[in-house]
């Protein structure tokens, strides 16, 4: 991926190791914008409760300062402003230079954003997001865990130490496969794999990958 032109946040660091995470609904700002200007489609859609829910939502403020950010962990963030959050992802990796390749279900969003953007066929990926913010930390849990026990939405989307390795490694990137699958885990599958697979591979991934520890644990000594 060639490099783009961007000035760093935080203390621009962005690099294989670290977790990226996004904090707030994406869509939050286009959806308030069709609140505003697509009065009747929506009140013949919607009750007006569920209306209420959703300028709730929109008017949430989560005051995400660069301080807090900074005492949340991250070393790196955008604003998911124009373009939504592909756009964010675009700037952040493009910024040094790293290509991203992750599944956008697992970006956080409100159901009832969601719902707005559905009924106008627009795509919320896309839309300008208000205050979610897209970060790189080096414990990314830990700061979604902070986040969450405020009420804010947040999720972390991708390993950045595995994004090269899934391009050209089939053992980390089964690792990572079985990490969304646990009944397998318990079902005694990971241990199988845990046994063929290069211990500097199961090093790598431990740290992020709790059920790879698992697996270990019941390996045979």
């Amino acid at each position: 991926m060639r490099k783009i032109d961007r000035i760093p946040n935080g203390s621009g660091i962005f690099r294989l190791g670290q977790d990226l995470a996004v904090a707030g609904s994406i869509g939050k700002a286009g959806a308030a914008l069709a609140l505003k200007t697509r009065k009747a489609e929506i009140a013949a859609r919607f009750s007006e409760d569920f209306i209420d829910q959703i300028r709730k939502k929109t008017e949430e403020r989560l005051n995400l300062t660069p301080e807090i950010l900074t005492a949340l962990g991250a070393t790196e963030w955008e604003t998911a402003d124009e373009g939504g959050i592909f756009a964010a992802l675009w700037n952040l990796s493009g910024g040094y230079g790293q290509g991203i390749s992750l599944d956008p279900r697992r970006i956080p969003a409100d159901q009832e954003i969601i719902e707005i953007c559905e009924l106008f066929d627009l795509n919320p990926y896309r839309l300008r997001s208000g205050e979610c913010v897209l970060f790189a930390a080096d414990h990314g849990v830990d700061a979604v865990r902070v986040l969450t026990d405020r009420g804010i939405l947040a999720a972390v989307i991708l390993l950045l130490h595995i994004l090269k390795l899934l391009r050209s490694d089939p053992i980390v990137f089964f690792y990572s496969w079985l990490w969304d699958q646990p009944q397998l885990a318990l079902n005694g599958l990971l241990p199988v794999i845990g046994a063929i697979a290069p211990v500097y591979y199961v090093a790598e991934i431990t740290d992020y990958y709790p059920a790879a520890a698992y697996g270990l644990a019941l390996l045979p000594l």
